[in-house]
């Protein structure tokens, strides 16, 4: 929609606008207005609205349109042509009407019913898209037009396999169709039917011309990446890239696979040589620039991109170095370039569309001063909707959003729309439905750092460590520009018990950074996790002497004090970033972590208190202030903190763990039993809620479901004392004797100094007649455990019971 608007041809486009504040000027104006209706000329109307949609200019366009609806046509091609610039217009509901009002009068013009198929689909009505082409006859000129509509029709009812059926019948009845292989292909890459979308490119290769076999070679390639089989994508691409040098998106994935492949000089001097056989080709200096980002150098990457948009000389060049700025945590420079480009393209949309998203995240009363402008320059474009939508997002009316996104994915269904519909569902508390828009954003655009940091935080939430270094680790490979993975990753591996993998991963961090003072911190954390204290410390005064008093920096010497045992000095520290960084969560989350150490609940609960109101997402902290208070005593606080958590993480299997041994000291013992197996519903390989639940339904008079638990967690974790202690003595009661002491003294010889366990065996060896070991265990659990003792009194009881 970008281009300057042709004034000659807006002129003959409308009537004069005339000035009055008298009623003769008045009278003037309407015999002005009704002269210049009187005599229509539709030739070159439609022509005006060609021109004006070809410059972009809707206004120009709907009101040379208006003089063609006054008087519609009564022939259907005339029909199609006018409401196929109504569309385009963005008024696709009026042509809807003029379509069903010229079939009444021609109810069997095949591509009449088609264009009505196509614009029901539009305005969201594929009921009345399907119903409009059903009966075009298979030997009509129309009929693959009709397949396809009724396709998409199926899809957007969420009826997927009826729908892949339609283009299948399409292909194999129309095999030179190019339409039909590029939807089929298209609707299983989106489904991520990886399979089917090679063999249904293998098979169309026969029929494709020159530039469509290109198109599917490219895609088939993107297949075998996704697929991990990177060095047959390599190939592939590389062979394309010599059948057709000059095609940049060729050029764009050789390159992402030789940066996934850690060939990233290669890529580097590929583009390098590109650009100096052809230096006018802007695309060329915008994949350098990308390639420049990922080694850190970011000096010359911005020289790249000024280069992009001298030369490319348009919006989207503006906006790739607007995007740069903002990344880069320069967002007056972000939106200085957006001003510029809006300066140089005063009637782009395109360039309008850029400032209005940069100025939402810094200055919303000049964003939607801004997106009145948009409107009035484009008046039926989606992206108005979907700035309202991000604008309503950022006042906080997130059920806003959702209302103007929903209805707009089918018309804008692009990674930046399904990325802000998942941002505003998971506000509204639809995480689910939040989480499969942030993936679908990954597919639309492969290259979406929003998405997939938004699907990595979400596997974080639930604890799923393993997932989230996983994803962390496959992103940074794809784009590794991208800080927030590096950071998600090295804390994701510690996590999971891989830390020095992580340290390996926080030097490249560091490598790529090396002017940030956070990866120097998380490369010490890596180390103090490894009990390399001195390395960490080292680590912490290079990068002090280069960045001085930095919060990241006095934090993770504040934790690393705390390391040492020196818990004072890291408080000191930690109470300093915090006054420099007073509004970053973490440090006040780590800020608590040391204040419950020292023992000081009050400040470390303000702490707690204080994360959760920054950042309500990350719930660390109330986890480990319910901890606490479990451990001191305090179980009303520990179970009000776990309910807490869980109303916004229900599936989280370790708090609700927490929760059932706060119940069950606080005698809840249903609402313990119910705590528990959520638990294992959260996660079927909870050993410990399995074992808790076995003794507290023994507990209730429920034998039988307690064996059938125990059972259960025997049969995870057979080499874990606890569980296998649990099922003996449940055999013990259920009156299986012989069998509970084959458990037992397996239970015994993994933990022999076990006081319960060694009870449990004692009882059992006395239900099975072997008193002299029984009597020697009770003794030893007597003498050992001194007479204060509950246990130490039950050996003496059940002692003398055998005589002594």
């Amino acid at each position: 929609m970008d281009g300057e608007p042709n004034e000659s041809t807006r002129g003959a486009m409308s009537c004069p606008s005339l000035k009055s504040s008298s009623i003769v000027g008045a009278i003037v104006l309407l015999l002005v207005m009704l002269a210049c209706d009187s005599q229509p000329d539709p030739a070159q109307a439609r022509a005006n609205a060609k021109a004006a949609l070809a410059a972009g200019d809707l206004v120009a366009a709907r009101d040379a349109l208006a003089q063609l609806q006054r008087d519609p046509p009564d022939d259907p091609e005339r029909v199609l042509e006018l409401t196929a610039l109504m569309v385009a217009a963005g008024q696709a509901p009026e042509a809807l009407w003029m379509l069903e009002e010229s079939i009444r009068n021609f109810p069997e013009h095949a591509g009449l019913m088609v264009q009505l198929g196509g614009t029901a689909l539009i305005v969201g009505n594929p009921v009345r898209a399907r119903a409009a082409v059903e009966s075009i006859d298979p030997q009509a000129p129309q009929h693959l037009d009709a397949l396809l509509v009724r396709a998409q029709a199926e899809l957007a009812l969420g009826r997927l396999e009826p729908a892949l059926a339609l283009m299948e019948t399409a292909q194999k009845l129309y095999p030179d169709s190019s339409q039909v292989r590029a939807t089929r292909i298209g609707t299983l890459l989106r489904e991520n039917r990886l399979d089917e979308a090679a063999a249904v490119i293998e098979e169309s290769a026969a029929n494709a011309d020159e530039a469509e076999s290109i198109r599917l070679e490219l895609i088939a390639a993107t297949i075998e990446s996704a697929q991990g089989n990177l060095v047959a994508a390599h190939d592939r691409l590389e062979a394309l890239d010599q059948r057709e040098p000059s095609n940049a998106e060729v050029l764009m994935a050789l390159v992402d696979t030789k940066i996934r492949l850690e060939r990233v000089d290669d890529a580097r001097d590929l583009m390098r040589a590109r650009i100096e056989r052809d230096p006018t080709q802007a695309s060329l200096h915008a994949i350098l620039a990308r390639i420049l980002i990922g080694q850190g150098e970011f000096a010359a990457a911005e020289s790249s991109l000024l280069e992009f948009a001298r030369v490319s000389d348009t919006p989207a060049a503006y906006s790739s170095l607007a995007e740069f700025y903002r990344d880069r945590g320069l967002l007056e420079k972000a939106l200085a370039t957006n001003a510029d480009s809006v300066a140089r393209f005063p009637e782009s949309s395109t360039a309008r569309v850029y400032l209005v998203e940069n100025l939402i995240e810094s200055d919303l009363r000049s964003a939607e001063h801004e997106l009145e402008t948009l409107a009035g320059l484009a008046p039926g474009d989606p992206q108005l909707e979907y700035l309202r939508a991000r604008i309503a997002f950022a006042k906080g009316n997130a059920s806003e959003a959702v209302e103007r996104l929903h209805p707009l994915v089918s018309r804008l269904d692009r990674a930046h729309t399904q990325y802000w519909l998942g941002r505003a569902l998971e506000e509204t508390g639809d995480v689910e439905n939040a989480e499969r828009r942030y993936g679908l954003a990954l597919l639309r655009d492969g290259n979406h750092a929003a998405g997939a940091i938004e699907l990595m935080r979400l596997a974080e939430r639930r604890g799923d460590w393993d997932v989230v270094a996983a994803q962390a680790l496959s992103w940074i490979r794809r784009a590794p520009a991208n800080r927030d993975a590096y950071a998600i990753a090295i804390t994701a591996l510690v996590r999971s018990g891989a830390p020095g993998v992580a340290e390996k991963l926080a030097r490249e961090y560091r490598s790529r950074y090396h002017d940030e003072p956070l990866p120097s911190a998380l490369l010490s954390f890596t180390l103090r996790t490894q009990n390399r204290l001195d390395d960490a410390e080292s680590e912490l005064e290079s990068a002090r002497r280069e960045f001085g008093e930095h919060p990241e920096l006095l934090a993770e010497l504040g934790m690393l004090a705390a390391a040492r045992g020196q818990l004072d000095a890291g408080e000191t520290l930690l109470a300093r970033a915090v006054a420099q960084a007073p509004e970053e969560a973490r440090h006040h989350a780590s800020l608590a972590a040391l204040r419950f150490l020292i023992g000081d609940t009050v400040a470390g609960s303000l702490s707690v208190d204080r994360a959760l109101e920054l950042d309500p997402d990350q719930l660390a902290p109330l986890e480990l202030r319910a901890r606490y208070r479990a451990t001191h005593g305090d179980l009303e606080g520990a179970r009000s903190d776990c309910e807490a958590f869980l109303r916004a993480r229900p599936r989280n299997g370790p708090v609700r763990f927490m929760l059932g041994v706060v119940l069950t000291q606080l005698g809840e013992i249903e609402l313990a039993i119910t705590s528990y197996r959520r638990a294992i519903e959260s996660d079927t390989g909870d050993v410990a809620s399995r074992n808790n639940l076995a003794l507290l339904l023994a507990e209730t008079g429920e034998l039988a479901g307690a064996l059938d638990v125990a059972q259960q967690a025997y049969g995870i974790a057979d080499s874990n004392p606890d569980v296998v202690d649990t099922l003996g003595w449940l055999y013990l009661r259920s009156g299986l004797p012989e069998r509970s002491v084959a458990l037992l003294e397996r239970a015994f010889d993994l933990a022999p100094a076990d006081p319960a366990i060694q009870y449990h065996l004692a009882l059992a060896y006395k239900q099975t007649d072997q008193i002299e070991q029984a009597r020697e265990l009770l003794s030893d659990i007597a003498s050992r455990l001194g007479s204060g003792d509950p246990m130490a009194a039950d050996a003496k009881q059940e002692l003398e019971k055998l005589g002594e």
